[in-house]
């Protein structure tokens, strides 16, 4: 019923409702970040027919005084705060996009909500290139480097020697590791080891190579670019089979055509599901082979 009345209302006042850029503009925000406080709950929307949001003025004034003129949590941002990022990417400033870095995860409480933010900022990059207003050596650029952050940070945090090991992997055809590079710092976090198998891995003969590991945990992460549901279904397959027969737990991330729900395992949609998703790691500690005693 209140679905049917949002509908109702988006197609009754549609000059009086204003779509996520024009939201955007009016909040001094990015797209993203308005579609991601409305599906949070907390700026209110409606939808057309279409399922578009649509977002009432009243509730963006509201939002702004009450929301952004004291943010409970300070994010990327909005236009000018990704121009800042954009900027220290492109030219070449490693260790102040690390300090952002570090400064988000004060401000946010967690790596898997940094992940969340940092998704924002890879998919204004995307749009930016897709609007021409990024190059193509540009944009790669920008990942690159904000990948390489990403790393050197994910080192700064210390681990238990025993931790239990998690391998990270895109499919063969998926070139784009910046979802490996957000999950290893979340990994980190709550305790686990990440082993990267990385970018295009063949999933062929992947439960022989499972059987070599010793790995509580798959991650396979795949863009949008991983667009062929079919294919996508193919590699789910192999995964669910191998991970399935040895009790290994399987998590299946991004925005790829992934099945949903995959045959094995969790479909995640954000880092914020993370948490649900995974065994403790004192518990998947003790799953880890123990070395053979010296004789």
């Amino acid at each position: 019923m209140r679905e049917d009345r949002a509908v109702f209302l988006a197609n009754d006042n549609q000059r009086d409702l204003l779509t996520s850029t024009e939201a955007a503009e009016l909040l001094g925000a990015s797209p993203t970040s308005v579609k991601r406080w409305a599906d949070e709950g907390i700026l209110p929307c409606v939808r057309t027919a279409g399922r578009h949001r649509r977002f009432a003025r009243d509730d963006l004034e509201r939002f702004h005084r009450e929301k952004m003129g004291a943010p409970p949590d300070e994010g990327v941002g909005g236009p000018d705060t990704f121009d800042a990022w954009l900027s220290d990417l492109l030219e070449g400033r490693p260790y102040r996009v690390q300090a952002r870095l570090f400064e988000l995860r004060s401000s946010v409480g967690s790596w898997r909500a940094v992940g969340e933010r940092v998704g924002e900022l890879v998919t204004e990059v995307g749009e930016r290139w897709a609007r021409g207003e990024l190059s193509v050596v540009e944009e790669h650029l920008a990942t690159e480097r904000l990948g390489r952050a990403l790393a050197r940070v994910s080192e700064t945090l210390p681990l238990s020697p025993d931790a239990p090991r998690a391998l990270l992997l895109t499919p063969q055809h998926e070139e784009h590791t910046l979802g490996l590079s957000m999950l290893e710092l979340a990994l980190r976090e709550l305790g686990w080891q990440p082993v990267w198998s990385g970018r295009r891995t063949p999933v062929e003969h992947f439960d022989e190579a499972l059987a070599e590991l010793d790995v509580q945990l798959v991650a396979a992460s795949a863009s949008a670019y991983a667009d062929d549901p079919v294919e996508m279904a193919r590699v789910a397959r192999a995964l669910a089979d191998a991970c399935s027969a040895r009790g290994v737990t399987l998590l299946f991330g991004g925005n790829g055509a992934w099945p949903d729900p995959p045959p094995y395992g969790r479909r995640l949609h954000g880092f914020r599901e993370m948490t649900g998703a995974l065994p403790p790691a004192e518990a998947a500690r003790r799953q880890r082979k123990q070395p053979p005693s010296p004789r």
